[in-house]
């Protein structure tokens, strides 16, 4: 739906390396990089991901809601639940990497 006379529509940034599950509905504001988001959840309006976060999946993020650096949410409404490490970061990283690298091989089969 288009934006009102009113309203303006802005853009959703989603930072590199993220992974988001199947049967989401992403409205967020932005996503930062490395952040794996489950399947089937809903990340409302207003919301912001930082870097380096998990989001578990039938998570519901709720407007408004900002979710800080290496963290883990679950649940609906979402909460925050645990942190992580600060080494995940490169763990994401690679797990990416070998995601992609995996796709642009069965693109050649």
């Amino acid at each position: 739906m288009p934006p009102t006379d009113n309203e303006k529509a802005l853009p959703t940034i989603i930072g590199s390396h993220t992974k988001i599950g199947n049967n989401c509905t992403i409205q967020s504001i932005s996503i930062g990089s490395c952040v794996r988001i489950g399947s089937n959840c809903s990340i409302s309006p207003r919301s912001k991901i930082h870097d380096c976060v998990i989001i578990e999946e039938n998570t519901v993020i709720p407007s408004d809601m900002v979710v800080p650096p290496f963290s883990r949410v679950r649940g609906n409404p979402g909460r925050i639940v645990g942190s992580l490490p600060e080494c995940c970061g490169g763990e994401f990283v690679e797990d990416c990497v070998q995601d992609y690298t995996t796709f642009v091989r069965e693109l050649g089969d």
